[in-house]
């Protein structure tokens, strides 16, 4: 079973937001609980929300270190200067922007994923 689907009935009071993926609602971790997060799960959690989310947007984050804290602040320029095509860009700040706007303050998915 896909852990994200697993979820929601244990967080109802977390807020969601739809995936790119058109998969169900997906919790969505407070913004300062993301900008905690290591490159690991900001990858991690990207690949749950993001349909293509692939090798070489992955190997983009790595190589600038794009941890939450990161991420948070981050640009459509910085990701395009960075080497990220426009598409995934805009969906990565899609998922990013629907963090900072949820207020959300319970919101822990961080034993869903790795490290």
């Amino acid at each position: 079973m896909d852990p994200a689907q697993t979820l929601a009935p244990e967080m109802s009071s977390t807020s969601s937001a739809s995936s790119s993926t058109g998969q169900p609602s997906k919790p969505l971790p407070s913004i300062t609980e993301f900008q905690t997060w290591r490159s690991k799960k900001v990858i991690e959690f990207l690949e749950l929300y993001i349909a293509g989310f692939e090798k070489n947007a992955r190997d983009i984050f790595v190589g600038n270190q794009y941890s939450g804290g990161t991420l948070a602040d981050v640009t459509l320029q910085d990701l395009a200067a960075d080497g990220l095509p426009r598409g995934p860009s805009r969906e990565i700040l899609k998922v990013v922007n629907e963090i900072r706007q949820s207020g959300n303050s319970v919101g822990n998915v961080s034993r869903y994923l790795c490290g």
